[in-house]
């Protein structure tokens, strides 16, 4: 999946490579002036559910994950353009229940700790307001497909009951990795604010939906250029 995800950055930068020539201004039906591609990157915060955040179904908000992004986009008219990214969330942590099964046949309790490495490809399209003006608002829907590299380490000691009292007991530590793979819609507001004729700056509020309802709140400042 890295693989994936190195080769669509590689892609993205191809992109960027061939569309140089078309650094000229082109005009949509509307007369309106445009150029057609813009690049951006940036950082921000990310607020997830533990679902989204380390994969495990204990329920509640982990703590904010920092994160950084690059994107490409590509205009069909002056205000539509579908766009690319690939953005980085900090090391997350979280912990799941654990039943150990003995060799006696009792169930002893104990818990895993996640921790979790996330990236997200972002696709989506983006409708952007106004013309010629010095900050153009735009809404922006699509995917998010998130990739989690988790390492699950168990803890050594768990806990039995034996005549009625709760021990402590010791098992063999154990680590496994997984990857899992989330696909959440989301919807984005935002505006471009230009401090030249192409560059600008780029805050964004960004929400997806879960199985149970909003899962990720993200907030994010970029810089970028158009081309």
């Amino acid at each position: 999946m890295k693989r994936q995800l190195a080769t669509l950055a590689t892609c993205a930068g191809l992109l960027a490579i061939v569309a140089t020539p078309a650094l000229a201004q082109r005009v949509d039906a509307g007369g309106v002036p445009y150029r057609a591609w813009d690049v951006s990157a940036g950082s921000g915060l990310q607020f997830l559910t533990s679902r989204d955040s380390v994969a495990t179904d204990r329920g509640g908000w982990s703590t904010p994950s920092g994160l950084g992004n690059v994107s490409i986009a590509r205009y069909w008219t002056s205000h539509l353009k579908t766009e690319l990214g690939i953005t980085t969330l900090s090391i997350r942590e979280g912990f799941e229940d654990a039943p150990v099964a003995l060799p006696s046949g009792q169930v002893a309790q104990t818990f895993n700790t996640l921790r979790s490495r996330q990236q997200q490809v972002v696709l989506s399209g983006v409708y952007q307001f106004f013309d010629n003006e010095f900050a153009h608002p735009y809404a922006a829907a699509g995917l998010r497909v998130g990739v989690l590299d988790i390492e699950s380490r168990r803890s050594p000691y768990a806990t039995i009951i034996q005549n009625g009292t709760y021990q402590s007991i010791q098992v063999p530590e154990h680590i496994t990795n997984r990857t899992d793979v989330q696909v959440r819609p989301f919807l984005a507001f935002g505006s471009k604010a230009y401090f030249s004729e192409r560059v600008f700056a780029r805050p964004e509020f960004m929400v997806t939906v879960g199985h149970s309802g909003l899962s990720q709140v993200g907030l994010n400042l970029g810089f970028g250029i158009d081309f």
